[in-house]
Formats: C-alpha cells, structure tokens, sequence
C-alpha cells in the first residue's frame, strides 16, 4: 500500500529541482570570472586599510565621495583592479601624488601602475 505524501513535501521536492536546473543552465561570463576572483592584477597588493570621505547632495539625490587605500605590496604588479558597482564612477586614479591611468570593463577598473 502506498502512504499519501503531504503536498508541502511535493512541493519542496519540486521547486528544488526546479532551482537546481536552472542553477546548472547559467554561463559564466568573463566578467563572473574576474569579479572577485584572485588573478595578476590582485594577487600583488594587499588592503592595510580603506579611508572612505562621502558627500551626499540631497537635493540632486547623488553621492560623491573619495576611498583611499592603504596597500601593501607583495610582490611586482603592473596592473590594480577595482571592482565598483553601477552607478558607481572611478574619475581619478592616483598613487601618492602621481595621476595613474585606467581603463573601465563593465563593473572593473584596471588601473595602469606600470608608469
């Protein structure tokens, strides 16, 4: 004889393998596999400590603000990344007072050391 399964089983069972199957039908683009990833351009700096400055404007309902980072190095780099989020901006790059160039890739910035 066959015992009733109560629906709340069922249907646990059921959405799991509905999240399952949609889990496994993702493709990871390049930007997954660099979005907190350790690679060339992270490997050979390590965070000290962060000092972030925020000004809010509440009237034009917009943030600016500065993050500067205490790093140390550990090894030769010629490259940094820095992850931000949209609507985020990165508008200048400096190390110590020298002005660094940088290139944007979807949510990445490559900050160019090497000069």
């Amino acid at each position: 004889m066959i015992k009733s399964i109560p629906f709340s089983v069922l249907f646990a069972f059921v959405l799991m393998l509905t999240l399952t199957a949609s889990a496994q039908e993702k493709t990871f683009t390049r930007a997954d596999s660099l979005r907190g990833s350790i690679n060339s351009t992270r490997d050979w700096w390590d965070v000290q400590h962060y000092y972030i400055y925020v000004d809010p404007n509440y009237n034009q309902k917009s943030i600016e603000g500065k993050v500067d980072i205490k790093f140390k190095v550990i090894k030769p780099g010629k490259s940094m990344q820095i992850d931000l989020q949209q609507p985020m901006q990165l508008t200048k790059a400096y190390v110590g007072d020298l002005p660094m160039k940088y290139t944007r890739d979807g949510n990445l910035y490559l900050i160019d050391i090497s000069t």
